[in-house]
């Protein structure tokens, strides 16, 4: 079966054997083309490159993945049965307590600051329409991307860009989110489709 999408992640040469794991089982369920790129502590022009190197295909999906995260092989197929243009898999963040990757925005400060509140009341198994989500599970429509660079040209960076917005620096995948949305996409994250997030520690 010939596969309508592309697998990109970014990496720093080393990857996790779990993630190796369930990227070759993705890889072997839906028959798809990976394009991996090297990145510097700048994530931002690597997943920049992936998407340059997507678009140069014929391909209508990419399916953006982190390489400190664990996942199905049916992780795409699960996710594109909610025909949204851009959807991501349900992946939480270890700070000083564990929060979903899932925001919504408030109103921003008086100096322009933009402020966004986790979203933790979802129901869990539902698709859930969000502000911003992490890239670490995110499959996006190529129209996307085309519009993006058509309305908002950005040759340095195009699409991820960690940038201050008023008194604050806000991480490349927020940029992205805050980018669809100013072209009326909206975003959406399946919780049904739960990702382990891979973290190291030392006791």
């Amino acid at each position: 079966m010939e596969s309508n999408v592309a697998i990109g992640y970014v990496h720093n040469a080393l990857v996790h054997a779990a993630f190796t794991n369930s990227l070759v089982g993705l890889v072997r369920h839906e028959n798809a083309i990976t394009i991996p790129r090297w990145s510097t502590a700048n994530i931002s022009g690597a997943r920049n490159e992936v998407v340059r190197a997507f678009l140069e295909t014929d391909l209508e999906w990419l399916f953006m993945v982190d390489t400190d995260t664990v996942f199905t092989p049916d992780t795409i197929a699960r996710l594109m049965k909610n025909e949204k243009e851009i959807v991501g898999g349900l992946i939480h963040i270890d700070g000083n307590t564990k929060y979903p990757s899932m925001f919504f925005r408030q109103p921003d400060r008086e100096d322009g600051t933009p402020e966004y509140e986790i979203l933790d009341n979802y129901i869990y198994g539902s698709c859930v329409r969000v502000d911003a989500t992490g890239a670490a599970c995110l499959l996006v429509h190529r129209t996307v991307f085309e519009n993006i660079q058509r309305w908002l040209p950005n040759p340095a960076a195009q699409w991820f860009q960690e940038l201050q917005v008023g008194n604050t620096l806000c991480s490349e995948d927020v940029v992205f989110c805050m980018r669809a949305e100013s072209l009326d996409y909206e975003i959406f994250v399946d919780t049904s489709v739960n990702v382990g997030h891979i973290k190291v520690r030392v006791i």
